[in-house]
């Protein structure tokens, strides 16, 4: 009888110990469970619960992703001698964005060539236009009213050829290269006007009309604070001469301050 209730009480006791071991273990996968909760219903779709990387999120550049977001087709127009890929690759525009201000530095590369009379360039639903009106080809240069300095002499000195690109800036240029030759004679009022006669085929002509004006000549030469040396003697070994109205040749009464 005592064996009996001892192997009874033992019967007990193990039960309960595996209760309590059953209560301990459901318990631990409770908390367990409760730091993998899932999001509400409308952020759970798609989501990734086994990932928990603590890699930072890379952010795309703003300005790059607007650039790479647009397809941009570039069309040429107006051109007739040059083609459309050197005009594009001289406009740099395929190395600049496409707002407003990019344009405008397209348009001033475009202008810095010399090739082009005028130049436009917009954005039109992500196309881009370049308008351009190229710069006519000099057939013929000329010079008229020349009677001091030679054509040949005037044509070498210039910067406008035949066969080049008709340039204004170019022809300003010209223009002050001519009067210095004319300053070197001692014809310091002379006047330039270029003149260009436009012919078929996008060609002119171009025609510098000279006014030589009246020259100037050497009508005293006077030496100040000379002490050593008289003034006839001076006067003997500077290539300057006075001007004399009976004298016709071999003299260098012109005025030149280069002399």
């Amino acid at each position: 009888m005592i064996r009996y209730r001892e192997t009874l009480s033992m019967i007990r006791n193990k039960i309960i110990f595996f209760l309590s071991f059953l209560f301990v273990l459901s318990f631990s996968f409770i908390l367990i469970a409760g730091d993998f909760q899932p999001g509400t219903p409308s952020s759970s779709y798609n989501f990734n619960y086994n990932s928990r990387t603590n890699e930072p999120i890379k952010k795309i550049p703003q300005e790059n992703y607007a650039q790479n977001s647009e397809v941009v087709k570039i069309l040429v127009q107006g051109n007739s001698r040059l083609e459309s890929s050197v005009i594009i690759r001289d406009s740099k525009i395929e190395s600049l964005a496409t707002d407003e201000k990019s344009l405008s530095v397209a348009i001033k590369n475009l202008y810095k060539t010399g090739y082009y009379e005028n130049v436009q360039i917009y954005k039109t639903n992500n196309v881009i236009y370049i308008n351009v009106k190229e710069n006519p080809i000099i057939d013929l240069i000329s010079i008229e009213g020349n009677s001091e300095i030679k054509d040949e002499i005037i044509l070498q000195e210039i910067e406008s050829k035949t066969r080049s690109v008709f340039s204004t800036d170019k022809i300003k240029s010209d223009v002050k290269k001519i009067q210095t030759l004319y300053k070197r004679q001692g014809f310091f009022s002379t006047f330039i006007e270029p003149k260009f006669i436009k012919l078929s085929s996008n060609r002119v002509n171009l025609v510098f009309e000279v006014l030589e004006g009246k020259e100037a000549r050497i009508k005293k030469i006077n030496f100040l604070n000379n002490k050593v040396f008289s003034d006839s003697t001076l006067n003997d070994v500077i290539s300057s001469t006075e001007y004399r109205w009976y004298q016709f040749w071999g003299t260098n009464d012109k005025f030149d301050k280069d002399r």
